[in-house]
């Protein structure tokens, strides 16, 4: 039986996080965000994997690799058409494979990479399984950033595995850079009419609509970033510690958006953002 898919190829379409600990990740997410968990399954290397849901839709997943105790760490996953032709389009422009490609029948196969700096990311091909159900609402993902200290090499790579493009947004109050994907606005106009004119109104910066996540230069090694969208980013900080979490920066403020990068107790890192209430 066919599926609808909800991401077109080149669009992060899930998240997961590899955790030392399944259980006590499962219990932390749970808390914090009032994810909902499954039973898990057995992950094809062995380990342990479940899936956490928002109010039946599916938001994540949660691994826990077999024989493997390292710390916690997010991994983004894009979906592809062709998971073995963008393995050769990784290779060829200079990534690596991390991971090779595991299959779960009906549902994806997936992959692990490197890009030229060492960022961790994943590709995805999908058949029964739609990606994330449920986003950009409250105590859900909403954003990925690739934080590098080479954005040229960086716009380069994923320009030639995916197609996108690197395009700087001036919001006023602050500029950032944009992953973008060319026509991706029209495919979310198709499914929800008056998404483009909905931007546009709101007065997003051009290209917004494409926008498929961000791109900021740091010095250091290069990884990959989730963030969440909460009611509010001081109180999910706070949150956050009480369940044995920490606070690596913030609570702050920008434009009216209150942020704060967190880790969670196996070191994961990622961050949340309240998109309206004053951090304090």
């Amino acid at each position: 039986m066919s599926v609808t898919q909800l991401y077109p190829p080149g669009v992060p379409c899930w998240i997961e996080v590899a955790t030392p600990d399944v259980v006590g990740g499962a219990s932390f997410y749970g808390e914090l965000f009032g994810w909902q968990f499954d039973s898990g399954v057995t992950a094809p290397d062995g380990g342990t994997y479940v899936v956490g849901s928002v109010e039946g839709g599916q938001v994540a997943g949660l691994v826990q690799p077999e024989g493997k105790a390292a710390a916690g760490s997010w991994r983004t996953y894009v979906r592809v058409a062709d998971l073995d032709a963008a393995t050769t389009a990784v290779v060829e422009n200079g990534g690596a494979v991390h991971t090779p490609a595991v299959d779960v029948p009906g549902l994806a196969r997936s992959a692990l990479f490197t890009d030229p700096a060492g960022a961790v990311f994943g590709v995805r091909e999908l058949a029964g399984h739609r990606g994330a159900e449920r986003v950009n609402a409250p105590n859900t993902w909403n954003f990925n950033t690739l934080r590098t200290p080479d954005t040229a090499v960086a716009t380069r790579f994923y320009g030639s595995v995916f197609g996108w493009l690197a395009t700087v947004a001036d919001f006023g109050f602050a500029t950032g850079t944009m992953w973008c994907l060319p026509g991706y606005g029209d495919f979310l106009d198709t499914r929800n009419p008056g998404w483009k004119q909905g931007h546009i109104d709101g007065g997003s910066p051009p290209g917004f609509t494409d926008a498929v996540g961000w791109l900021e230069e740091v010095e250091g090694g290069a990884d990959w970033s989730v963030e969440f969208t909460v009611a509010d980013a001081a109180r999910t900080a706070e949150r956050a510690t009480e369940l044995g979490g920490e606070v690596l920066s913030g609570p702050f403020d920008v434009g009216g958006t209150g942020s704060a990068v967190l880790a969670d107790p196996s070191g994961a890192r990622f961050t949340v953002n309240d998109y309206g209430s004053a951090a304090g």
